[in-house]
């Protein structure tokens, strides 16, 4: 009986497919079909050359970039009519088991693959998100600010920062021990600035090694769309930890109804509901301002700011114009 019991284990573990061939799986079924592709082309506007130089010169932009001031009504009714089509997950339950608990694993094998070209420095950051905080309101007359980085990665957020202001001290934790091997080969990489930095997964523990209530700044650019939604609130409970009192939590992220939701809404990616899988096996999850608020109420933050913003993409090359929607908040720790 117990012999048997093995085989059926053995049968179980071999039937599973490994990290490497799970991915190679992921690649493949998760390459958008021409039906998808039909329907976001509903959503992404072709213009000739002629338009796409006006629509330049109308709003006086060199860049790529057009800031809204507010989502177009006829993107939002047929983004939120693509959603609405019934998509049943593919996944089982092993894996959206491991795509939620082992997410280390799959983010350094990205970085291994990707290297320091995995994304480009978010140089608009600064003017965006930090410039009112660092030189105009809360610590203008701070002469040293302490900033903690979590998900740094190869620092495409640190770098730009550390170009535009000589006040930040900068700490950053990571789960993958190659995106900080990657951070720290980097040339501009400054140990007297960059005080330190070392492999942690906020959503396991604690932060070690750093005191508690030290940090004027936590920034979250772009990291908690890649956790699962069931650990947000341990990991602002965490957080709030590491912040002084009336330090902040920087927050910018993808939110619902931006176009790249859109591609991921198909049954081999969805996990649950504006939760999906990327085929480099890592989680990609949609914010809207109803789940921030609600982070914030469960976890005693003051929100400060919380709200939607949007852009228009050009492609000049392929004259596309395409929206991008993202979610900016600011959490202030009132204990």
């Amino acid at each position: 009986m117990e012999k048997k019991e093995n085989q059926s284990n053995q049968q179980e573990n071999n039937s599973i497919p490994s990290l490497e061939l799970n991915i190679e799986m992921l690649q493949k079924n998760t390459k958008p079909k021409k039906k998808e592709y039909r329907n976001l082309g509903e959503l992404i506007s072709r213009v000739t050359k002629q338009e796409m130089e006006e629509l330049i010169q109308k709003q006086n932009t060199a860049g790529r970039e057009i800031e809204l001031a507010e989502i177009p009504e006829e993107y939002l009714a047929k983004a939120k009519k693509l959603l609405s089509e019934e998509t049943t997950s593919t996944i089982t339950e092993r894996w959206a088991n491991k795509y939620k608990e082992e997410s280390s694993k799959f983010w350094d094998k990205f970085y291994k693959s990707n290297k320091d070209h995995a994304f480009k420095d978010r140089n608009y950051f600064y003017q965006a998100l930090f410039e009112e905080l660092l030189e105009k309101e809360r610590f203008k007359d701070q002469e040293r600010v302490a900033l903690l980085d979590i998900g740094c990665g190869t620092g495409s957020t640190m770098f730009p920062l550390l170009r535009r202001t000589k006040k930040l001290d900068f700490y950053g934790i990571d789960l993958s021990p190659k995106a900080l091997q990657l951070l720290k080969e980097n040339p501009e990489f400054d140990s007297e600035r960059v005080k330190n930095v070392f492999v942690h997964d906020i959503t396991k523990s604690d932060i070690p090694d750093l005191p508690e209530k030290s940090f004027d700044i936590v920034t979250l650019i772009f990291t908690l769309s890649a956790i699962h939604p069931d650990h947000y609130v341990p990991v602002f409970r965490r957080l709030k930890k590491m912040l002084k009192p009336n330090g902040v939590i920087v927050f910018r992220d993808y939110a619902v109804y931006d176009l790249s939701q859109l591609r991921f809404n198909q049954k081999e990616n969805k996990l649950s509901e504006n939760l999906y899988v990327r085929w480099t096996g890592t989680l990609s999850y949609f914010f809207s301002t109803e789940v921030i608020a609600k982070i914030a109420s469960e976890t005693e933050f003051k929100l400060l700011k919380n709200q939607y913003t949007s852009r228009q993409i050009l492609n000049r090359k392929k004259c596309l114009v395409m929206h991008r929607i993202w979610i900016e908040a600011l959490f202030e720790n009132t204990n």
